[in-house]
């Protein structure tokens, strides 16, 4: 069987540069780690599951992040939740409207409140601080079977004071003041908004498959 996309840091990175495409949060700090720690950071792997009301299959892997070691502080470096800055590993909290973001004790777990896009809010309770790294590449290709992002595009960009994205057949936008806006979309508008807006390459936009599941 092939490997996931992304699967290593070379392939996340060369596809991104050739393609535009990111991934899930395993490709995407599989790859991250591998930066921070060629520029000289301590960073470490972390383990962590997203308290979402939704239920979670059992097979799932949860949520991979990063933990950067700053003198006597840990930070929390994660690409996928999107909360602006790196977050200090204690109770801390950032009222912006766009990266709004709360650090935490949950019933003596350390948790992350976040809003992803066109989503609720939800806690990530972090349940491992440094994780073996052979964790990554054996969660990454347990997603292929159990994940929240199988049978639908996801994706998000985020600006300076906006995040823009599509999110199970909606076009979300969350303005500087915090407010979504969502616009439902075509599978061609989708595409079309893949190339013009998120830079994606046409050979990989030509291969995306319609959406499979409701919202």
């Amino acid at each position: 069987m092939r490997r996931s996309p992304g699967s290593t840091p070379d392939d996340f990175l060369s596809h991104w540069l050739r393609f535009g495409t990111g991934g899930t949060c395993w490709a995407g700090h599989g790859a991250l780690y591998a930066l921070l720690k060629a520029a000289g950071f301590s960073v470490q792997f972390g383990l962590s599951t997203m308290r979402s009301p939704r239920p979670v299959s059992a097979g799932s892997p949860g949520h991979g992040t990063l933990f950067v070691r700053l003198e006597e502080t840990l930070f929390i470096v994660d690409a996928t939740m999107l909360h602006g800055q790196p977050l200090p590993l204690q109770a801390w909290h950032s009222p912006h409207p766009v990266w709004g973001t709360r650090v935490h004790r949950d019933e003596g777990v350390w948790s992350i409140n976040w809003k992803p896009l066109g989503r609720s809010r939800v806690d990530c309770q972090l349940v491992e601080f440094d994780a073996a790294a052979h964790e990554y590449p054996l969660r990454h290709e347990q997603s292929r079977y159990h994940s929240r992002f199988d049978g639908a595009l996801h994706i998000r960009l985020a600006g300076r004071e906006s995040i823009i994205g599509i999110v199970k057949g909606e076009k979300v936008v969350r303005d500087t003041s915090g407010k979504e806006s969502f616009s439902p979309l075509s599978h061609r508008q989708q595409q079309l908004l893949l190339i013009e807006r998120f830079g994606i390459a046409q050979e990989i936009v030509a291969q995306l498959p319609p959406d499979e599941v409701e919202k």
